[in-house]
């Protein structure tokens, strides 16, 4: 993942980022992503999603 300009942090200081301390309140049947979760957590809705990003292949084979 690296190659793939990717940085890793510390799980210490991945959690002071805002995000982090955004309430997760979905508790539906679906194993939603983070990115749903913390929009759904802001109220966003359906357009919003619109054209949401798809899962790159090479993050599908893990």
């Amino acid at each position: 993942m690296a190659k793939r300009g990717y940085a890793f942090v510390s799980l210490e200081e991945a959690l002071r980022d805002e995000a982090y301390r955004t309430e997760d309140t979905y508790t539906g049947p679906a194993g939603i992503s983070w990115l749903q979760r913390w929009a759904m957590a802001q109220g966003k809705t359906g357009e919003f999603f619109k054209g949401e990003p798809r899962t790159p292949e090479f993050g599908l084979k893990a």
